[in-house]
């Protein structure tokens, strides 16, 4: 439904990478762009249900004026919480999950939120399927 679409708004840009479960624009707007979407970081070890998510690039100018990209991944529990992170680990884990699952004509419907230490002592979040 949504898959691939570019969205406008002033300058800024959004490209969905992939979506699901998203009904309609209200929900949308709540992920992508509403008050109250949490930090990915907050729900550390919480299993999240997904009712909906959405993968993105996010487009916006820097200070300078240069386009910068980056990806964001937003999730919606059945519950209607909402958790963000523009964590480069994170998607990255999440997709990769996602393409597996699809490759074998599944789905995902939990993730655990884990929040873990770089070797050089940053701190990082990313997810593993939970079932």
């Amino acid at each position: 439904l949504l898959k691939e679409q570019i969205k406008e708004k002033g300058n800024e840009q959004m490209k969905i990478i992939k979506s699901k479960g998203i009904k309609g624009a209200a929900e949308m707007y709540k992920l992508t762009k509403g008050e109250g979407v949490a930090k990915m970081k907050e729900a550390n070890g919480q299993i999240l249900e997904l009712a909906a998510y959405i993968l993105y690039e996010d487009e916006r100018p820097d200070d300078e004026g240069e386009i910068q990209s980056r990806p964001v991944c937003a999730i919606m529990t059945p519950s209607g919480e909402r958790y963000g992170t523009n964590s480069g680990t994170f998607v990255r884990t999440f997709m990769d999950m996602l393409d597996v699952f699809e490759a074998n004509q599944e789905e995902v419907h939990a993730i655990r939120v884990l929040v873990k230490k770089s070797r050089a002592g940053r701190e990082f979040v990313t997810c593993d399927y939970e079932n």
